[in-house]
């Protein structure tokens, strides 16, 4: 079976990395730790790195996905053959045989998990290569700053520059208006995984915090949106294609798929996403803060997983 040793300064980073080498979901790997990792004395000396191993397990989620109708293809050309086996053989003079031209295979999309970690990663190494090749398009024209927006950044750079350097960033914050009530604060600097968190959940928290701070002073309100290494936008890809490929999934197994929970604003991109595709409908379930998106099949009854 297929495994990789990785090594991280945690357990958790060790895993990752192996995730995305054998480019596959913690769902369907089985993991060793071989060695825990440790600090050392001030975090530096005598450090030693955790590692892992991580083997995949015997099939693979495409596999497991598209098997029934592998074998449902698979099944009537060996009936046929049983079949002219049995038939009595008439003599015929022997002919060349002509070679008929096989048209080719369509290949099924994967269909993805449920857990998207590992797909957040993945996207975001794919968009570093898309990058290189995409053309430059024009600049959109800037929307012009309200007073309560120039406030609110004020506000929002003051309090966020401070919590950075207590966390060890030195960045720079660019500001800018998306919609006229909507202020873009995009963090630039180096090693800023730390505040984007698992799943974007620390930048989610510390988004909060900042819109409490900028508008404290504002008259009406002001919407923050805040952003680091253009993760929101990697996110909402990432989160598109799975809704997708697990609406393909839900059609094809007439079985409801639940999702991670999820904060609302990714919610409503898998319901935007989904809301004009044949065959499936979406809701919501649960309370705040696990509230999550069900697909469900539109016609007949569905098995609960």
């Amino acid at each position: 079976m297929k495994y990789v040793e990785t090594s991280g300064k945690t357990v958790d980073d060790a895993i990752t990395a192996a995730l995305l080498q054998l480019g596959l979901p913690s769902e369907q790997v089985d993991i060793e730790i071989i060695q825990e990792g440790s600090k050392g004395v001030l975090g530096i000396f005598g450090a030693k790195d955790a590692i892992v191993r991580a083997t995949a397990k015997g099939v693979s989620l495409e596999e497991e996905l598209f098997s029934e109708h592998k074998s449902a293809q698979e099944e009537k050309p060996v009936k046929k053959q049983a079949e002219a086996e049995k038939a009595p053989k008439a003599e015929e003079p022997v002919k060349n045989p002509v070679p008929e031209s096989v048209p080719e295979k369509k290949q099924e999309e994967p269909v993805y998990v449920m857990d998207t970690l590992v797909e957040d990663r993945l996207a975001q190494a794919r968009a570093a290569k898309e990058a290189k090749n995409t053309e430059v398009q024009e600049p959109k024209e800037p929307i012009a700053y309200s007073e309560d927006a120039k406030i609110a950044e004020e506000a929002a750079i003051a309090f966020l520059l401070p919590v950075l350097k207590e966390m060890g960033i030195e960045a720079k914050i660019q500001g800018m208006m998306e919609e006229e009530d909507v202020l873009k604060l995009d963090i630039q600097g180096e090693g800023l995984g730390v505040i984007i968190g698992k799943r974007g959940n620390t930048l989610d928290s510390l988004q909060y915090l900042t819109a409490l701070v900028a508008n404290k002073k504002t008259e009406g309100h002001i919407k923050i949106k805040l952003d680091a290494e253009n993760y929101r936008e990697k996110r909402k890809q990432t989160l598109e294609k799975l809704a997708i490929n697990l609406a393909k999934k839900v059609r094809k197994t007439n079985r409801r798929v639940a999702l991670e929970p999820m904060n609302p604003y990714e919610r409503r991109i898998i319901h935007s996403v989904l809301q004009s595709f044949n065959g499936v409908e979406t809701h919501s379930e649960g309370e705040e803060p696990f509230r999550k998106v069900v697909i469900s099949p539109v016609k007949g009854n569905y098995h609960h997983k």
